[in-house]
């Protein structure tokens, strides 16, 4: 194959997402075994100034403009009309993106949209820059030195991280972000949006095929929760279940600290779809409200925390689960081989914020059944792209 059949393949893509993404995979690996030595170096250390370069773009509405109609081509001087930034600027900041593929670089001074660019115009996108870059950013250039100053050793010390050291702080992160409002607002603006171009499980009822989720007539009467969201920030998971069921009957609760559980309580939706906001920290005894409830549900709880931590999380919901009730644990698998980008950035994020890392399969059974006592009663993927999975967890 030569350079004009790779050409000619990228302009003529199958309409298939599979068939799409086995190319991709296959482009990937072409990549890296004919990319210059050079060019892997700069690949490597110089995407700070590529962040950097897209969150301008972002914050200037330059991928929105690009993106709304990706035939047209724009001058850099016509979006200097538009954004009031100067031609310059945005020469340099486009240039800097199309050597990387997120634009199109056309003509003199002049750019168009590529798929990359309208990827870029996503809700998702802007506030994934926004938590990468400007949050995880400094806590992850501090890395390198840290693991130097502790001696290259598997982080464990929660008190005295990455985040800390970036940070100049000794809080613990949640107090931190309750002592600075505007992190707080953006860090809360991504947990709804960081899987909206994902196709939510939710959605799809195949995955809890074969649990028996519904509750008795006087089950519901006597108070039983149906669904109890634990640390669910403000509530999307909770709304998307009561959307996605509404043939199951009974209560949902969302927990979280009080900062967060207000927010979330101020949603119109919490009222319309009878959810009630719960003030808790889960390091403590789980509420009456929520004893015996039929569904504990942690998303992406677990991987925040090292294991000494979530064995106490995990033992508070267990006092309170019935014999029937069942804990869904919403999180990664990380495969032993051909872990996506995804996985590997947030596991590498988990290092950096808290000193926790994302769990393949057997660190899960350890954690779950062997140092909780717990049963795991199945896992199943539902984004081999993220590796994101359901753990069914019963209390035998």
């Amino acid at each position: 194959m030569d350079a004009a059949q790779i050409h000619d393949l990228a302009n003529n893509l199958p309409t298939s997402p599979s068939a799409r993404l086995e190319i991709y995979e296959a482009a990937k690996e072409l990549l890296h075994r004919a990319e210059p030595a050079r060019e892997t170096c700069f690949r490597l250390f110089t995407s700070n100034g590529v962040a950097a370069a897209g969150i301008s773009a972002i914050d200037l509405g330059l991928f929105r403009i690009l993106g709304k109609n990706p035939q047209q081509s724009h001058t850099c001087q016509e979006l200097s009309s538009a954004t009031g930034a100067d031609a310059i600027l945005i020469l340099r900041l486009l240039r800097t993106l199309a050597a990387w593929g997120f634009v199109a670089h056309v003509g003199l001074d002049t750019f168009q949209a590529t798929n990359n660019t309208v990827a870029l115009t996503s809700a998702f996108a802007e506030e994934c820059g926004q938590m990468q870059t400007q949050f995880h950013g400094p806590m992850l250039l501090a890395v390198p030195a840290y693991l130097k100053e502790i001696g290259y050793k598997n982080p464990s010390d929660t008190s005295h991280t990455p985040f800390h050291v970036s940070y100049n702080t000794d809080m613990e992160v949640m107090a931190w972000l309750a002592a600075n409002p505007e992190w707080f607002a953006k860090v809360m603006a991504f947990f709804p949006v960081q899987r909206d171009l994902q196709l939510p499980w939710m959605s799809r009822a195949k995955f809890l095929e074969g649990f028996d989720l519904e509750m008795a007539e006087d089950e519901v009467r006597s108070g039983r929760a149906l669904f109890v969201d634990v640390g669910g920030a403000v509530g999307h998971q909770s709304i998307a279940f009561r959307e996605s069921n509404p043939q199951l009957k009974g209560a949902v609760i969302l927990q979280d600290l009080p900062f967060a559980a207000d927010m979330a309580s101020k949603d119109p939706r919490f009222a319309e779809l009878d959810i009630k906001a719960q003030a808790h920290d889960f390091l403590t005894p789980q509420t009456l409200e929520a004893r015996g409830a039929k569904i504990f549900y942690l998303r992406n709880v677990l991987h925040d925390w090292a294991d000494e931590k979530n064995l106490v999380i995990l033992k508070h919901i267990a006092d309170v689960m019935a014999e029937d009730s069942l804990l869904i644990i919403d999180e990664a698998v990380v495969p032993d081989k051909d872990v996506a980008v995804p996985v590997a950035a947030y596991d590498m994020v988990m290092l950096a914020f808290v000193c926790a890392q994302e769990r393949s399969e057997g660190l899960w059974r350890d954690l779950l059944e062997r140092q909780a006592g717990l049963k795991i009663r199945d896992i199943r993927v539902y984004d081999e792209g993220t590796s994101d999975s359901l753990i069914f967890v019963s209390k035998s």
